[in-house]
C-alpha cells in the first residue's frame, strides 16, 4: 500500500515518521502541520503521476443523417410535452401518425427522454434522423436495437429456445415457424414430451398455423396419444382440416353414421349412448359444461370438426340449410356446432350469412369471433344495424365489435354511434340513471365504448362527443356512490376529447 495512503488510513498521530512520497517533490512541500503536508504531498503527488500521460484516442461517430422532416413550430413541441401524459395514452398513437402525416418531428432536446419511455416505439413515427443516430451511440438503446436483431439469426434463436425462459421459447418458436416450419418442428420432436400439459398447448398453438406438409401431419397424428385431453383436442381441431389425415377420414365416417337425410331431406340424428374410447383418443371431450347435455355436447363437437359443406350439401345462402339447422329438435347443437367449424375452417361466406340468418341468441357465445372474420364492408354494414335498432343498444356489445373491427372507425360508423348516443343520452335518463335504472355494468361499457371512439372517431364528429361526456359530470353530484366514483374516469375522458379537438382546431391535426 503506499505509504501516503496508508498514513490517511490510519491517522498522522500514529505515524511519528513523515511519510515520503517522491523525493524531489517531498522537499518542496511547506507545511504548518502533519496534516497539511499529508495533504500537500498527496495533491502534488496526483499532479505528477499525471503529468506527460498521453490523451486517449478515440474515433468520433459519424455526423447524424440530415434532418428529412420539419422542425416543429413552438405550440407543437407544447403538444407533444402532454402527450407524454399517461392520461392520453388512447390519444397517443392518433396525434403522433397526424404529425407524421404532416411532416413534422420531435425537437432534439426531446428524444433522450422519448427513447428513454417503454413506449418509444409509438413516436418513431416521429422521431426523425437524430433518433437512430442517438440509439446507436446509447449502450441501453443501441442493445435494444440488437436485441431485435438477434432475433433474425438462426442460431440465435436456437440458444434461446434451449437456454431462455418459456416466454422468450415461445417467440423464438414462432418466429422460427414463420422463417422454417419444418425446423420449428425438429425443436418439437425433440423437446415437446417434456414440457407440461399447458406449455405442449401454447407451444403446439404456436407452431400448427404454419404447418402443412404431409411429414408435418405424419408426426401430429401421432401426439393424438398425448395425455392430456385439451392438447388431444387442439391436435384434432387441426387434423380435421388436413383431408389426407386418418383422422379426417374418420371423422367422416362417423358423421355417416350419426348424419342421415331421409328421402324427404330430413335429418336424421343417431348418437352412440356411450362416447366410444376411439372418439375421446381422438380429441372429444366426454364431459359436457354444465346446462348441456351428453349427446348434445358430442353432437356439437362433431359438427365442428367438419366444414359445413361435408354435411350440408346446400350452400350458406340456401334456405334448405338453415331450415334444417334452426327447425330440427336438436337445432341448438346444430347451430353451435357450425359456428365452431366456421371458426375453424374460416369461412367468409358462412360466417356473413350467420348474422344474417340465424338469430342473435344463437351466436351470442361466438358472435365477437364470427364478426372479426368479416370483410370490412359487411363488418360496417352489421355494426350500423346493431346501432339502427330500436331502443337501447347493447353498449358492451358495440364496444366488443368496434375492437374486432378490421379497420378504423369509419365517419359512417362513428357518426351513428354518436347519433344513437345523442338520442338516448338525455337530461332526463342521465337523472334516472342516478337511481340506478341503468346497470353498473351497462355504464362501464358506455365509457369503454366513449374511450374507443374518442382516437377513432372522424374528426367532424369529435364535438359531439365532447358534448355527450359533458352531460355525463352530472354524476359527480350523484348521492349513488357508484356514479359519483365514475367523475374521475368522465374527467379523463373529458380531457382526452377537448385536447383531440384543440388539436385540430388550434394545431391544425
Amino acid at each position: 500500500m503506499n505509504p501516503l495512503i496508508q498514513t490517511a488510513l490510519t491517522g498522522t498521530a500514529n505515524h511519528p515518521a513523515t511519510p515520503s512520497g517522491v523525493d524531489a517533490i517531498d522537499s518542496l512541500v511547506r507545511a504548518a502541520s502533519a496534516e497539511q503536508h499529508l495533504l500537500l504531498q498527496a495533491g502534488a503527488l496526483h499532479a505528477y503521476q499525471r503529468a506527460g500521460r498521453m490523451p486517449v484516442q478515440i474515433t468520433l461517430p459519424p455526423q447524424a443523417t440530415t434532418e428529412i422532416r420539419n422542425h416543429p413550430p413552438a405550440p407543437l413541441q407544447q403538444v407533444f410535452s402532454r402527450l407524454c401524459e399517461s392520461v392520453f395514452d388512447a390519444l397517443r398513437p392518433w396525434a403522433l401518425q397526424r404529425v407524421a402525416e404532416r411532416g413534422w418531428r420531435l425537437p432534439h432536446a426531446m428524444l433522450p427522454a422519448i427513447l428513454a419511455r417503454k413506449d418509444s416505439a409509438v413516436w418513431s413515427c416521429v422521431m426523425g434522423e437524430r433518433a437512430e443516430w442517438l440509439r446507436q451511440q446509447h449502450p441501453d438503446w443501441r442493445d435494444q436495437s440488437e436485441n431485435e436483431q438477434q432475433w433474425q439469426d438462426a442460431d440465435a434463436r436456437l440458444r434461446i429456445w434451449q437456454e431462455e425462459s418459456f416466454a422468450l421459447r415461445c417467440k423464438a418458436l414462432r418466429i422460427q415457424a414463420e422463417a422454417n416450419p419444418a425446423a420449428a418442428r425438429q425443436w418439437l420432436e425433440a423437446d415437446l414430451s417434456r414440457e407440461k400439459a399447458e406449455q405442449r398447448l401454447s407451444l403446439l398453438d404456436i407452431w400448427l398455423p404454419f404447418a402443412s406438409g404431409a411429414g408435418d401431419v405424419v408426426w401430429v397424428e401421432s401426439l393424438l396419444s398425448d395425455r392430456s385431453q385439451p392438447v388431444r383436442q387442439r391436435i384434432a381441431g387441426w387434423l380435421a382440416q388436413q383431408p389426407a389425415s386418418n383422422l379426417a377420414q374418420r371423422i367422416q365416417q362417423r358423421a355417416g353414421t350419426v348424419l342421415q337425410f331421409d328421402d324427404n331431406g330430413a335429418l336424421q340424428i343417431t348418437l352412440p349412448d356411450d362416447l366410444p374410447r376411439d372418439w375421446e383418443k381422438d380429441g372429444w371431450n366426454p364431459v359436457p359444461p354444465a346446462g348441456t347435455g351428453k349427446k348434445a355436447w358430442w353432437l356439437r363437437q362433431l359438427i365442428a370438426l367438419m366444414h359445413p359443406q361435408q354435411w350440408l350439401c346446400a350452400g350458406p345462402e340456401d334456405d334448405a340449410s338453415w331450415q334444417i339447422l334452426t327447425g330440427h329438435s336438436w337445432s341448438e347443437s346444430l347451430t353451435a356446432g357450425l359456428c365452431d367449424a366456421v371458426l375453424r375452417y374460416n369461412d367468409v361466406a358462412w360466417a356473413s350469412a350467420i348474422f344474417t340468418r340465424l338469430p342473435a341468441s344463437y351466436i351470442q357465445q361466438n358472435c365477437i369471433t364470427l364478426f372479426s372474420l368479416l370483410p370490412a364492408e359487411r363488418q360496417t354494414t352489421v355494426l350500423l344495424q346493431l346501432l339502427a335498432q330500436t331502443g337501447q343498444p347493447d353498449f358492451g356489445a358495440v364496444v366488443r365489435y368496434l375492437s374486432a373491427l378490421q379497420t378504423p372507425v369509419t365517419q359512417d360508423v362513428a357518426q351513428a354511434i354518436t347519433a344513437k348516443l345523442d338520442s338516448l343520452l338525455t337530461p332526463a335518463l342521465l337523472q334516472e340513471l342516478q337511481n340506478q335504472q341503468l346497470r353498473a355494468q351497462d355504464m362501464h361499457e358506455l365509457l369503454n365504448l366513449l374511450e374507443q371512439l374518442i382516437p377513432a372517431c372522424a374528426d367532424q364528429t369529435i364535438p359531439a362527443i365532447v358534448q355527450l361526456i359533458q352531460r355525463l359530470n352530472i354524476f359527480s353530484e350523484s348521492e349513488n356512490w357508484y356514479y359519483r366514483s365514475l367523475t374521475e374516469r368522465i374527467v379523463r375522458l373529458l380531457m382526452q376529447a377537448e385536447f383531440k379537438q384543440y388539436l385540430m382546431k388550434e394545431i391544425f391535426l
